[in-house]
């Protein structure tokens, strides 16, 4: 996997163009449908894991505990709003320059989530709330250690051109791993992606389009997610 270089000091700047992706990162998403940015939130990261840990732990925290055949994972919407450290997170330069870089200064913001898995996630690509015609981009921060071999997120570089042939071809495998097993003759995970390992202080910048999955889960993987969108007319 290679890491996308990021040529900035770790921080918290209060100008978000020290922070803007260059026009090669820029090419970089628009070409494959993702972004890595390794360190964007290094600084700091030891109170955004604490926070994001005692939200996960508040029973009164709205979150739902869905079950999958492997394992659960717990999600927690709108996890920014329960905790001040994780609501700084909404105007820290470091978060803003990435959508202002992609979608422009008039971005709206389309919510957060947290999450904690312990299951695996077969290809997809994420359509709740978000038309195929309007441009939406989501930040994962993971805050544990991930390779391809114990959970990491595998994305298929350029599916997010969601209207090419090749795209439709693969998503008629999408859903259960069976099925993709069913049309492609192989199993789920043997696919042929890219594995984005991750070290925690990472940024994963995805567009909504980008078939992705994770195999191999850890036994307890997190993930705090954020969305943005260009403006609805």
């Amino acid at each position: 996997m290679i890491r996308a270089n990021v040529n900035e000091a770790a921080g918290n700047s209060a100008d978000p163009a020290e922070h803007s992706l260059s026009a090669s990162q820029l090419r970089f998403f628009h070409t494959f449908g993702y972004l890595l940015l390794p360190g964007r939130v290094r600084e700091g990261l030891g109170e955004l894991c604490r926070a994001f840990d005692e939200v996960m732990a508040d029973p009164d925290n709205g979150g739902t505990q869905l079950d999958y055949a492997d394992g659960d994972r717990l999600m927690v919407p709108a996890i920014l709003e329960r905790h001040p450290v994780l609501q700084g997170l909404k105007s820290d330069a470091r978060i803003t320059a990435i959508p202002d870089s992609l979608i422009g200064d008039n971005w709206d913001y389309a919510e957060s989530s947290g999450d904690v898995m312990q299951c695996e996630t077969t290809w997809h690509r994420d359509v709740y709330h978000s038309p195929l015609q309007q441009f939406h981009i989501k930040l994962l921060f993971y805050l544990d250690p991930l390779t391809a071999d114990n959970g990491a997120l595998r994305v298929l570089p350029g599916t997010h051109y969601y209207q090419d042939s090749y795209v439709k071809k693969v998503l008629s495998g999408q859903g259960f791993p069976d099925r993709m097993e069913d049309v492609f003759g192989i199993p789920a995970d043997a696919l042929p992606a890219t594995p984005i390992e991750t070290q925690p202080g990472d940024v994963i910048v995805l567009n909504f389009r980008t078939v992705h999955a994770s195999f191999s889960g850890s036994e307890r993987r997190r993930l705090l997610n954020m969305n943005y969108r260009e403006p609805t007319a």
